[in-house]
């Protein structure tokens, strides 16, 4: 009984969305999550900049101090 319920259930959504709809829907999805990535990717790059920063001042402050030590 239920599976019948679920396959009038696709017939009707397969009725009521032509595949011009569906790609319409599809494409949206895509720009939302590529708008999404975009927000998220300055705070990602800004963050692995202070990484690796933090990783050049360690280098430099380690030489300096093993300069001093010879």
């Amino acid at each position: 009984m239920r599976v019948n319920c679920a396959i009038d259930r696709l017939d009707f959504e397969e009725k009521l969305m032509n595949q011009d709809d569906i790609r319409i829907f599809d494409l949206s999805a895509l720009g939302i999550t590529i708008g999404t990535i975009a927000e998220i990717l300055p705070s990602i790059a800004a963050l692995l900049s202070i990484v690796w920063m933090s990783i050049r001042i360690y280098v430099a402050l380690k030489e300096i101090r093993d300069k001093r030590r010879d």
